[in-house]
């Protein structure tokens, strides 16, 4: 189909691979990547027993290849939001001052609703 694969669980079950979850990198029409009666693993997203469906993944049993900060699309950084290959905040978020101060805001034990 041109929107993913049915895969053969066992005989008679189904589970549906989305064209997305085939491989990391964009793919042309599942022919490019699948064949017809070719055995392959894949890792079960959710199972959905009131519409009788499986869904199915393939790039999640494999690792994400890794990106280039150069090449094809690259931002320059600028204004509208941050780029490939820019550096991001890795502080620790209770180290954060905005984090702090939510957490100073909404410590009291007096909010309403909620369980216990």
């Amino acid at each position: 189909m041109d929107f993913g694969a049915f895969i053969e669980l066992a005989p008679g079950v189904e589970g549906l691979v989305h064209i997305s979850q085939i491989a990391h990198e964009r793919i042309e029409s599942v022919s490019h990547a699948l064949k017809k009666d070719e055995v392959i693993q894949a890792k079960i997203l959710s199972i959905d027993p009131g519409r009788n469906r499986i869904s199915l993944s393939i790039k999640a049993l494999t690792e994400a290849p890794a990106k280039s900060s150069e090449g094809k699309g690259g931002r320059s950084g600028g204004k509208r939001g941050r780029g490939r290959g820019e550096a991001i905040d890795m502080t620790p978020r209770e180290e954060d001052p905005a984090m702090r101060k939510l957490k100073a805001r909404f410590s009291s034990n007096d909010l309403k609703g909620g369980l216990g």
